[in-house]
């Protein structure tokens, strides 16, 4: 009785070799697990993009940037990943190193607020954005605009 059932089984297990292959490299439970958006890409993939969506909610959310002490360490603490874990996912979707990263969402901020608010001074404003000194701010702002951030906020308020 049972060397018929085994012989069943083999016989079963080699039909399905024959007919249905995808069912043993993986393809049908892939086709039936994984939403159709992410089967172009790998598992690494999927992961470090959810990581940087999350990461760039919480930014946008939370402002951290606006922290002039802020640090690669205390934000992967603050977004729950480890420090090399964030700088990857940060230099792979951004193309960007961590400070680049985040001078673009001050520099974003800096110009709301040269344009929202006209009396605010640029010094009052580099630091609410989270620029610790001027050189650098400027430097940022004139590599992004082509022009100083006095220039920009003129040019807006005509």
């Amino acid at each position: 009785m049972i060397s018929i059932s085994m012989t069943i089984a083999i016989y079963t297990i080699g039909y399905f070799v024959y007919k249905e292959p995808e069912i043993f490299n993986g393809e049908f439970f892939a086709n039936i697990f994984l939403p159709i958006k992410y089967k172009n890409e790998t598992f690494e993939d999927h992961l470090i993009n959810e990581f940087y969506n999350n990461l760039v909610n919480y930014i946008e959310n939370e402002k951290p940037f606006t922290n002039n002490e802020l640090r690669l360490a205390n934000l992967a603490d603050k977004v729950g990943y480890s420090a090399h874990l964030l700088s990857k996912v940060i230099n792979k979707k951004s193309g960007k190193n961590f400070n680049n990263f985040i001078n673009d969402y001050r520099l974003i901020e800096a110009e709301k607020l040269l344009i929202a608010d006209k009396n605010h001074s640029i010094k009052t404003i580099y630091f609410n954005v989270g620029f610790n000194n001027k050189v650098t701010f400027y430097k940022s702002f004139k590599e992004k605009h082509n022009c100083t951030p006095s220039e920009f906020k003129k040019s807006k308020h005509l």
